[in-house]
């Protein structure tokens, strides 16, 4: 069964078939059901007990389909008050026990070093500079283990000259890489 308009469907593990709503956002484009497939095929053998940072959490699926499928704890941001809302409800509808911390704001500026996360999610608004940004802000400052998923526009080619390509997708007009930091000498 489809999810409504506006909502999206977790698709495996403990939440699985649970809806999210989301707000109609400029830039909003919820995780498509394809490409959460494609991230946790990815980090399926290591997702257990993860520590995630979703960087720009949109409508929330990427990190709430992380703890469904075991990651520990999840810390998600986002810099748009209605879409920061919309999560929290989301947040309220689901088991208490969900390790999932949503932070209004921009996660440059609350960055904290002591944090250890094992893989971090980028996906920000395609009509932004903050792919690029977040790349360049995270290189020197996660360690070389830490996972970095990419997903961005088909044509916008971000400069990963300090990253690892660990696995890349293309899917119609969008793209879809698996990153680590170079190791630095």
């Amino acid at each position: 069964m489809a999810a409504k308009p506006n909502s999206i469907r977790i698709q495996s593990g403990k939440l699985r078939g649970r809806v999210l709503s989301f707000p109609d956002r400029p830039g909003l484009r919820p995780a498509t059901g394809e490409m959460r497939e494609t991230l946790f095929n990815w980090l399926r053998a290591h997702i257990h007990d993860m520590n995630i940072l979703d960087a720009f959490a949109g409508s929330g699926a990427l990190g709430f389909e992380a703890l469904s499928q075991g990651a520990h704890r999840v810390d998600a941001f986002e810099i748009d008050k209605t879409a920061y809302v919309s999560i929290q409800e989301n947040q309220q509808k689901l088991p208490d026990s969900l390790n999932y911390n949503i932070i209004l704001g921009d996660f440059t500026t609350h960055w904290n070093p002591y944090n250890h996360y094992d893989a971090i999610f980028l996906d920000p608004p395609y009509q932004s500079d903050l792919l690029q940004k977040s790349l360049f802000f995270l290189q020197e400052k996660i360690p070389s283990n830490t996972w970095v998923f990419i997903h961005y526009p088909l044509g916008l080619n971000p400069c990963l000259d300090e990253w690892t390509i660990i696995k890349t997708k293309t899917r119609k007009k969008r793209c879809y890489a698996l990153l680590k930091t170079k190791q630095k000498d």
